[in-house]
């Protein structure tokens, strides 16, 4: 996670949002990072760059501990009957998104309180999913399909935050946000990031004690991609 420790440093938000499209694993907060810089994307933004810092630092990937993943949720696990309805209002986060001036026609309003209806039944079903995980765990050895187990409780908990994210905007708001739109980034500013980031990651790959080189080598490609790509771009408007 150097790059991550770097970019603290010194937090462009267009390069932060890049990393974090790579190592977040938080699908709504990367389609809100991407839809343009703002108060409160910036603020989220450092604050899971930072966790996400956190996490790489204190145990590494390679080495995370099976029983710490899977023991990291044991809070999730109830014995009551109404283990989804109390758990709904335990793990509720805060509205992640702030509401917009407009207000939105009575078409999208309509469309969208059925696409409401329907990520409240995914979380319920999510619920239903992690109850089960946490059953499961309990009666599994130490090994591979515990480490499995524990990676699934891991990957339904940030979708169950994901699902209460739009949630709450729904009803702070009553609809939800629209789909992303790229912010317009100038090209040339693009790119000169990308070199930037280019060259502290080749510096990284010549350190023999670098931990995550297929990493590193996947950003220099995508980012030598990316620059060719706006190239592109700026030839063609010229």
């Amino acid at each position: 996670m150097q790059e991550i420790r770097e970019w603290l440093q010194n937090p462009v938000y267009e390069v932060g949002v890049r990393l974090y499209q790579q190592y977040g694993s938080n699908s709504f907060l990367k389609q809100k990072f991407a839809a343009g810089i703002g108060d409160y994307n910036v603020k989220k933004l450092r604050d899971e760059m930072e966790r996400i810092s956190d996490v790489g630092s204190a145990s590494g990937r390679t080495s995370w501990s099976i029983r710490q993943s899977a023991d990291k949720f044991s809070d999730l696990e109830t014995k009551s009957k109404g283990f989804v309805e109390q758990k709904a209002e335990s793990l509720k986060p805060k509205a992640a998104i702030e509401p917009k001036a407009e207000t939105p026609s009575s078409d999208k309003v309509e469309a969208d309180r059925g696409k409401y209806l329907g990520i409240c039944k995914t979380r319920d079903r999510l619920y239903r999913e992690l109850d089960a995980l946490m059953s499961e765990r309990h009666h599994l050895p130490e090994g591979e399909k515990l480490l499995k187990c524990a990676e699934r409780i891991v990957l339904t908990n940030q979708q169950i935050t994901e699902c209460w994210e739009k949630i709450d905007f729904w009803t702070e708001n009553g609809y939800l946000p629209d789909e992303p739109v790229k912010p317009n980034i100038d090209p040339k500013k693009e790119i000169q990031l990308l070199r930037q980031a280019i060259s502290k990651a080749n510096s990284r790959l010549k350190n023999p004690t670098c931990r995550e080189r297929e990493q590193t080598q996947k950003l220099i490609e995508t980012s030598k991609a990316r620059i060719a790509e706006l190239k592109a771009k700026i030839n063609a408007a010229e």
